[in-house]
């Protein structure tokens, strides 16, 4: 056997290197298999790797600190996909928040307009009534006037009266 410096085995085993010698003496003292018949040539079976340290094993707390590695990967992955979530959930809430709030002051500017045109109108209303010789409204002096019943299209130039077992369905005008 030949020994080897430490690092010029990179890449290779550690165990020593043997060299191999051309010998065509048979070692018949280290065979255990019996002799092959003529023709038949031997297969050699792959043997298992061995270890250069064999009856070494990862101590146990190599293997619990390997266990806690992959638990806390796992965990890290998790709580990154819960905080994206839960990122992404709070900023589409806020922009659907904001879109909202937006709508809500635009009819607010809207409330407002409406009752401040409202308010000019009635004012302007006022004015043209004090400078007019308009009449102010007396329960007294108010006259009903009955409701016109809408025309049939049957090409009838009068209309017949109701009489009191035919009740006419109640007409509104346009925009009531």
């Amino acid at each position: 056997m030949v020994s080897q410096p430490l690092n010029a085995s990179r890449g290779r085993s550690f165990l020593p290197v043997q060299r191999k010698t051309a010998t065509l003496a048979p070692r018949s003292h280290l065979r255990t298999t019996p002799p092959l018949p003529a023709g038949k040539v031997r297969t050699r079976r792959p043997q298992p790797s061995k270890s250069a340290y064999p009856h070494s094993r990862d101590p146990a707390w190599r293997e619990h600190l390997i266990w806690w590695k992959q638990i806390s990967t796992g965990m890290a992955i998790v709580s990154g996909l819960s905080v994206l979530s839960v990122y992404s959930w709070t900023v589409h809430t806020q922009s659907r928040w904001s879109q909202r709030y937006q709508v809500w002051q635009q009819m607010q500017r809207n409330e407002r307009q409406f009752l401040l045109t409202q308010e000019s109108i009635a004012n302007s209303l006022r004015e043209i009534a004090d400078r007019s010789d308009m009449v102010p409204l007396v329960p007294e002096r108010m006259i009903e006037v009955p409701i016109a019943l809408p025309s049939s299209g049957q090409g009838q130039s009068k209309a017949k009266p109701l009489e009191a077992s035919e009740q006419a369905p109640p007409f509104y005008p346009v925009g009531y």
